[in-house]
């Protein structure tokens, strides 16, 4: 793990407090924050905003150029509503398979970013080599293994050579308190894939999956260079993967 520098100042936690950013109804927090308390739902989009700034601002120059930055899987824009703010200059893009929340952004954050509904599967509707940066937050942690490997791929054509991706993941720690069996059976996997109770407005897919570090490092290097893996690198809960296009 690299000790990463932290950009955000204190007078920028207050300016992120102070500042009033329009807030989806109940049930879109409910399906990215997992209830409807609008005080949670700001409080995890402002950390982990931070958590992607301090992450990019550590790898990019970000002073040089207008970067392309696409939010994969940004729901109701729980990340952007901050993070736009802490790169004014910076394009936005944002997609998710949910189309409600979508029109939501669509409607009511349209100066924050782009925003489209792509489809369960790829291709997304963009450019080869089109983003600079992407960050994918709380969604691999969700999908079963080949749509996983499907959205890899398809991540690598649409960001630059040179570019960057933050993924987060569930990682080891969530097994810490699991029976021995299914602990052993996961580290030797790498991968788990649980289905439990749906989530209302999300397709039948949408469940928890689990990566180990030895899983990532070995797998996902098909698609990218691994640069770095953050235990609990997201809000101290998800691990971070700090890819970078080959």
């Amino acid at each position: 793990m690299n000790k990463e520098t932290s950009f955000v100042s204190n007078q920028t936690i207050d300016y992120l407090d102070s500042i009033e950013v329009p807030i989806p109804y109940d049930s879109l927090r409910v399906r990215v924050h997992g209830d409807a308390y609008a005080e949670g739902f700001k409080k995890i989009g402002k950390i982990v905003s931070i958590d992607v700034y301090n992450n990019l601002k550590n790898k990019v120059n970000v002073d040089s150029d207008e970067l392309n930055i696409l939010d994969f899987g940004c729901g109701c824009g729980r990340i952007i509503l901050y993070l736009k703010h802490l790169f004014p200059e910076m394009n936005f893009y944002g997609t998710d398979i949910d189309s409600e929340a979508i029109y939501w952004c669509q409607e009511n954050i349209k100066d924050y970013g782009d925003f489209k509904v792509n489809n369960f599967l790829p291709p997304l509707s963009y450019n080869s080599d089109f983003f600079d940066f992407v960050y994918v937050i709380s969604v691999f942690t969700h999908l079963p293994q080949d749509m996983e490997n499907a959205w890899l791929s398809e991540l690598s054509r649409v960001v630059k050579p040179g570019g960057y991706l933050l993924i987060s993941t569930h990682g080891e720690h969530f097994w810490d308190s699991a029976p021995n069996d299914a602990k052993n059976k996961f580290f030797e996997k790498g991968f788990e894939f649980i289905k439990g109770k749906q989530t209302d407005g999300l397709p039948d897919f949408y469940h928890c999956s689990y990566h180990t570090k030895k899983y990532v490092l070995k797998e996902w290097k098909k698609y990218f260079e691994i640069i770095d893996f953050i235990p609990k690198g997201i809000c101290n809960h998800q691990d971070l993967v700090v890819c970078q296009k080959k």
